[in-house]
């Protein structure tokens, strides 16, 4: 099985650990390289104690389509990185950290319009 996980973050990290004990191939997508970095080097390690070097750290998702997408990200991105996933068909299912989205309900209403035919592969 494999999963995409955008941010490099704190959630970025408990989720790649979790997926990567499971046995996921696992990519870490974050737009900022110092967060990739720290990742690696800092915040992974010392919470579990020692990098994998299975984990494929990258600045832009690949194209390769995933079995789960994350999107662990500021919550001001998460709905536009789940549109573009959607759109590229980049994945199976896809889990969205909480909030789902911003509070403004012009946005909300569009975005469940355009999230209809996917709303049983998409959680939060």
């Amino acid at each position: 099985m494999k999963a995409r996980v955008f941010g490099a973050g704190s959630i970025g990290n408990h989720i790649t650990h979790a997926l990567k004990n499971i046995n996921y191939e696992v990519e870490v997508v974050d737009i900022d390289k110092s967060a990739l970095s720290r990742m690696k080097n800092e915040i992974y390690p010392s919470r579990y104690k020692t990098w994998d070097n299975s984990i494929n750290l990258i600045s832009k998702p690949s194209t390769d389509k995933v079995d789960l997408e994350v999107i662990g990200t500021p919550p001001d991105t998460h709905s536009k990185i789940l549109l573009e996933g959607i759109k590229e068909n980049r994945s199976k299912i896809w889990l969205v950290e909480k909030p789902f989205t911003f509070p403004d309900m012009d946005h909300i209403n569009d975005l469940s319009k355009r999230l209809k035919d996917f709303e049983n592969r998409i959680f939060v």
